[in-house]
């Protein structure tokens, strides 16, 4: 049996799966080049950060109230921002490609992979990745 591929995750402070991952697919079956997986997983990141956390909310008397702190409130800010900058470069055809990757979902059109591919190129332009 295959060792499950891993890779230290600074955010989370443990490793991180990239067996389930779709950039990991991609790029062992060398349709996605290791540094457009960087970026890839960078705009990920930055998704994940302005979206992927669930709000703590207490019920208070049959009134929600939020318990987020203002400081969650500026980092998802941002890394919304960040997000919007660097699919703002990235061409119209490839930018749903770029939001199905971000919600871990694959390609899903003719030439999805290309424009994947196009779109992570121009982020890692963007981001001066070697």
């Amino acid at each position: 049996m295959l060792a499950r591929r891993r890779v230290y995750d600074r955010e989370v402070g443990a490793d991180r799966m990239l067996d389930n991952c779709v950039l990991s697919f991609y790029v062992d079956i060398d349709a996605l080049t290791r540094r457009q997986a960087d970026a890839g997983h960078e705009v990920c990141r930055l998704y994940a950060l302005a979206f992927g956390r669930p709000r703590v909310v207490a019920d208070l008397g049959g009134r929600g109230a939020d318990l987020s702190s203002p400081e969650d409130d500026e980092q998802e800010g941002r890394a919304w921002k960040r997000y919007n900058e660097l699919v703002g470069v990235v061409p119209t055809s490839a930018r749903a490609q770029i939001m199905r990757l971000v919600r871990g979902e694959f390609p899903d059109q003719h030439m999805g992979v290309s424009h994947l591919a196009e779109g992570l190129d121009r982020i890692a332009d963007e981001l001066r990745l070697s």
